[in-house]
């Protein structure tokens, strides 16, 4: 079984993957137009697990279909 990846080697483990864009931290005006581009929005959210993270909702908006960790 394979360890849990955790954010800081999301680099290493998909670098070589052409498909996948890693971005840093953006501004939430510019999200939306990022979003709008994505196909599947990945959101990371361990601190929320009692609700909503707005990731998710604003990729369902966008037309991206969202995985969340929790």
């Amino acid at each position: 079984e394979n360890p849990p990846i955790a954010i800081s080697s999301w680099p290493y483990y998909l670098s070589s993957q052409s498909n996948i864009s890693l971005l840093p931290g953006i501004p939430f005006t510019k999200m939306l137009s990022v979003l709008k581009q994505a196909k599947i929005v990945l959101s990371s959210t361990p601190f929320s697990r009692n609700g909503s993270n707005e990731t998710v909702l604003n990729g369902l908006a966008c037309g991206a279909l969202p995985v969340a960790s929790h």
